[in-house]
């Protein structure tokens, strides 16, 4: 089945500039390193397809923002309305394939479906977890109402029409830019797990189901939240390989253990937007001091969580980031070496400073009606760089949380010891078919 079709409807005039998270995409994307992330739904019955397009149809006339396009000038990207309808695809192959950006017409989001599921893939330049989780529960609330769902007006999820589209289109991280706040730390590199890459590197996912609630209760009896948790979880597996890998050998000057966890301001500043509105904190341990029992790092966690999600902390962290971009020199540089600077920047501060990462998007804010259709959501982040080899993501919808990792490597060594870690505290896990 095709792709897109036009819709000659769109406004064309206007467009908007990448916010800053965006900005780093376009010049570090590759075959291997997507930049690309998918939310998924699995059903109780079959997909209907016609329902599914229509459902599509209706979400974008609502969100408009997403039929964006990425287009290159001689010193930026931006994005703008594009005439594309997009089809549905039938799910197939890898999970986040790069995006075509080149030509006319290219949008940064496909819709696939197979079987009993649906899913949405995203490139980041267009919006991050918490934008693209709004577009897809507006999705699906829509393909239930054309598929007729029993589900009361009350319980629909529709999107809210009294918020103005400059609103969902804002970029909010110049919005919360305050120029005298002093700049946030730099941090030394950290450790990487010592997997071999797959010689042609190919994305391979490991998908599995827990019980929201007995996690939940596991965390609280440590007094901590449930992402503090699994980081927790996620620096004590790292532990176990780096101190199997330098037993009774030199520790290596990359000894730092640290877990990337990128934070949805929204929850912290008044924000509607659709486009990336996410900074991230990296909690720490160095076993250079010593090895650290689970309680031990389940106390530095949730300590640093705190501290470093706090708003005053967080603008330092904005600050940071986008001062650069208001350099009136770096404004005039051409793109081509905007591009340079962008990919030297993202070698020598980006996957250097963390050895892994844990995304929790958190619950699907959608009616627990919508149970008596629906099985499961699941969010598999975008593809680890090389270096990292394994990253983590997770969802919940009531009882149900799907943890996924993502892996570049040959081995997985690491979800699984992370599993059985999860096992041995009493959790019953499923694994899932992709």
């Amino acid at each position: 089945m095709g792709i897109i079709r036009l819709n000659k409807n769109i406004d064309l005039k206007s467009w908007y500039r990448l916010d800053n998270a965006a900005k780093i995409f376009p010049a570090v994307t590759n075959k291997v390193r997507t930049s690309v992330f998918r939310l998924s739904v699995d059903l109780h019955e079959a997909v209907k397809l016609e329902p599914l397009q229509k459902a599509l149809d209706k979400t974008l006339l609502e969100l408009p923002y997403f039929r964006s396009q990425l287009k290159k000038g001689f010193f930026w990207y931006w994005l703008e309305p594009s005439e594309a309808q997009p089809l549905i695809q039938y799910d197939q192959g890898a999970p986040c394939r790069e995006f075509n950006t080149q030509g006319r017409n290219h949008l940064l989001i496909r819709i696939l479906a197979r079987e009993n599921k649906i899913s949405a893939e995203f490139m980041h330049t267009l919006t991050d977890g918490g934008g693209a989780s709004t577009f897809f529960t507006s999705l699906i609330s829509n393909y239930g109402q054309f598929c007729k769902w029993a589900i009361s007006p009350e319980d629909q999820v529709i999107t809210d029409r009294s918020i103005d589209q400059k609103d969902l289109t804002e970029d909010s991280y110049k919005k919360y830019f305050r120029k005298h706040i002093p700049k946030h730390l730099k941090i030394r590199n950290a450790y990487h797990l010592p997997f071999e890459i797959h010689r042609k590197p190919k994305f391979r996912t490991l998908i599995a189901e827990l019980s929201t609630s007995k996690l939940i209760a596991l965390a609280h009896e440590k007094k901590i939240s449930l992402t503090e948790y699994l980081a927790s979880v996620y620096l004590f597996t790292l532990q176990k390989f780096y101190l199997l890998e330098y037993n009774k050998r030199p520790f290596p000057r990359k000894s730092i253990l640290r877990v990337e966890i990128p934070v949805n301001l929204r929850k912290l500043f008044p924000s509607k937007t659709l486009r990336n509105f996410a900074l991230f904190v990296m909690p720490e341990i160095d076993p250079r001091l010593g090895a650290y029992s689970f309680d031990e790092i389940t106390s530095i966690v949730h300590h640093y969580m705190q501290l470093e999600t706090d708003h005053r902390q967080i603008q330092r962290i904005i600050r940071r980031n986008v001062g650069g971009e208001k350099n009136p020199i770096i404004r005039i540089i051409p793109l081509i070496l905007k591009v340079m600077v962008l990919t030297l920047m993202f070698k020598n501060s980006g996957p250097k400073l963390y050895s892994g990462v844990l995304t929790n998007l958190g619950p699907v804010k959608i009616s627990a009606d919508y149970t008596k259709f629906i099985k499961r959501f699941r969010f598999i982040p975008p593809p680890p760089d090389p270096s990292i080899k394994v990253n983590s993501a997770l969802i919940s919808y009531h009882d149900s949380l799907v943890l996924c990792f993502g892996n570049q490597s040959t081995s997985t060594k690491f979800e699984r010891e992370f599993l059985r870690f999860l096992k041995n505290e009493g959790l019953n896990i499923t694994i899932l078919n992709s």
